[in-house]
């Protein structure tokens, strides 16, 4: 048996919706934290929330940038704070060399622990510190994780040297 040709793949035009559009108050009176809020998706995100009337309470490493994001937010109208962010320590170059981002080959152990410390074992504690607090409140809510594309495929120059 033989089987039937599969049909042809058709592109369906999807028209974005625009940056500028919101809906007023869809968020009042809920508490939204945001990871990674200086900037990018991260910044995105906490600053449409606020738009919709949520509070945001960001937290990224990088305190410049997450400041201005939260001043940006409250400048505008909206109900932001930031928190945990950077600890000021110096950078000790030779002391964190193992933990710097090198190709798969050339990468430490302590590299790799820190990486996945970071990526899988933040998620994870955030999300249970998260829980326990909406299983305390009674009342529910929505926790939304946001991952690269490049835990999706490969992308040049993150990780493989040539060969």
């Amino acid at each position: 048996m033989v089987a039937a040709p599969a049909p042809p793949r058709t592109t369906v035009p999807i028209n974005p919706p625009s940056p500028d559009y919101f809906i007023p108050d869809r968020f009042k009176g809920k508490t939204i934290i945001v990871t990674g809020c200086a900037r990018g998706m991260g910044a995105g995100a906490a600053r449409r929330a606020a738009r919709e009337g949520t509070n945001v309470v960001g937290v990224d490493g990088i305190k410049d940038l997450g400041a201005k994001t939260i001043s940006d937010i409250v400048a505008s109208g909206g109900k932001a704070t930031l928190d945990g962010v950077f600890s000021g320590d110096e950078i000790d170059y030779q002391k964190q060399k193992p933990l710097i981002f090198a190709p798969i080959h050339e990468a430490t152990d302590d590299y790799w622990d820190k990486v996945f410390r970071t990526n899988s074992g933040g998620v994870f504690r955030s999300m249970r510190a998260e829980l326990r607090q909406m299983v305390t409140q009674g009342r529910g809510g929505t926790i939304v994780n946001v991952a690269s594309i490049a835990g999706m495929t490969g992308l040049a120059g993150k990780g493989l040297a040539p060969v």
